[in-house]
């Protein structure tokens, strides 16, 4: 609801627009999840995975910034509203994975609150946002085409 529905709109867009036409050589899923207990279901073995989520913060809105999972633990208060948060899902999908799933998290800054008078609707921050997160987008998967895959046995 509201600017939270950042994420999955910028989801739907992806899905819809070319990023797969992008880069050929790459297997491109995108998908949504709702809530963070449901994310170690997600990948499959050999996958990464790129996570991309509204956040309220002082950045401007429709910043665009990676976030690393040591930045999530210092989050005052829970990182979800879900009962399962964030850094616990990631926890389960790396010890399902034995530490070798690269996973990128990736925030677009809906403003400073959830009600705050900087709040814009979410399509719109969507749009100003949107070359930056492909720009985002395209370093991550640059740096993971570039790593030799990793073998399971």
């Amino acid at each position: 609801m509201g600017a939270d529905q950042l994420g999955l709109l910028a989801a739907r867009k992806l899905a819809a627009g070319d990023l797969r036409e992008r880069y050929p050589g790459v297997h491109i899923d995108i998908d949504t999840c709702l809530s963070p207990s449901l994310l170690p279901t997600r990948p499959a073995p050999g996958q990464a995975l790129i996570l991309l989520d509204a956040y309220f913060g002082e950045d401007p809105p429709a910043c665009v910034r990676r976030v690393t999972a040591a930045a999530l633990e210092t989050v005052q208060r829970p990182a979800s509203t879900h009962g399962f948060d964030l850094p616990q899902a990631l926890a389960v999908l790396q010890a399902l994975h034995d530490d070798r799933l690269p996973v990128a998290i990736i925030g677009i800054c809906a403003g400073s609150a959830p009600d705050a008078a900087d709040l814009q609707a979410p399509g719109k921050l969507l749009e100003t946002a949107l070359p930056a997160l492909l720009g985002m987008l395209g370093q991550i998967i640059g740096e993971w085409a570039s790593v030799p895959a990793a073998h399971t046995s």
